[in-house]
């Protein structure tokens, strides 16, 4: 189920499914994300970082970071999804400070005490209502509990530790070193090496873990610092293309406009205006 009146700063989604489920494609948008586990587990892949993630568990995803959710078992789960433009926070940006501010979007995935896990949920719970039963008071509202989420985050949550297991270790060092990378040229087969692994079971092992393959990853990654490049600064197309890996201008604008169903050009001018 969905909030019915999504604003353009904060919204929020809640979503039960009895299957267990893989996030159908990779994700990867501008604003930023919270995720919160209800029931169920579920495992998180974030910028190359891996996670188990279990009831109570808030996983901080930055805005143009890709990530996905893979079914962890075969059971079924239940979750809120938060969404927000940084811009939406500036309040709370002035009392924590820079560094403060940037800490939360570090924390990957954090787990609570039990008493917080309860009031936690309830401010997910408390902006759920607010979105489904909206008046002119519900974004300031709205604002105003995602402000204590990220305090109580800071306060009370611990940053969990990545997956291990099942080759999890080896799988996020390369996706780690993909992403600090990128825009080097890099083979299926360099990976498979720098993970000790043969090829093939490299390439099946990385999808399984991660929900990518291979190749899309390092494309997503591309795509990513591309976008970023397109809105903050003046670079042409080509400059961009070259900056963020691709081999050509053609091929960049080939791949953005399969994936985001315009031009390079066109998606600037289109986020610009908005």
């Amino acid at each position: 189920m969905k909030g019915t009146h999504p604003r353009l700063d904060i919204w929020i989604e809640k979503t039960q499914s009895a299957l267990a489920l893989d996030m159908p494609k990779e994700h990867i948008h501008l604003e930023c994300e919270l995720y919160f586990l209800l029931s169920g587990e579920r495992r998180y892949f974030i910028d190359g970082e891996l996670y188990n993630v279990a009831p109570g568990n808030l996983v901080v995803v930055p805005g143009n970071a890709i990530h996905k959710t893979l079914a962890f078992n075969q059971k079924g789960y239940e979750r809120y999804v938060l969404y927000f433009t940084e811009k939406s926070l500036s309040e709370v940006r002035r009392d924590l400070g820079e560094d403060v501010f940037s800490r939360f979007f570090s924390l990957g995935c954090v787990q609570f005490p039990p008493e917080q896990v309860v009031q936690m949920r309830e401010r997910f719970e408390r902006i759920f209502a607010e979105e489904t039963k909206a008046d002119a008071f519900s974004l300031s509202m709205k604002r105003s509990l995602l402000g204590e989420i990220i305090v109580m985050a800071l306060r009370y949550g611990t940053r969990k530790a990545c997956a291990a297991g099942e080759g999890a270790d080896k799988i996020q060092h390369v996706a780690r070193y993909i992403s600090e990378n990128f825009t080097e040229p890099l083979t299926l087969d360099d990976a498979a090496r720098m993970a000790c692994m043969e090829k093939t079971y490299f390439s099946k092992r990385f999808k399984a873990l991660t929900g990518f393959n291979f190749s899309s990853y390092i494309t997503q990654l591309r795509l990513s610092a591309a976008r970023q490049l397109l809105l903050n600064t003046e670079m042409n197309i080509s400059e961009i293309a070259a900056q963020a890996g691709f081999s050509g201008s053609n091929y960049f604008g080939d791949v953005f406009l399969r994936v985001y169903g315009m031009s390079p050009t066109e998606y600037r001018k289109q986020r610009k205006e908005r």
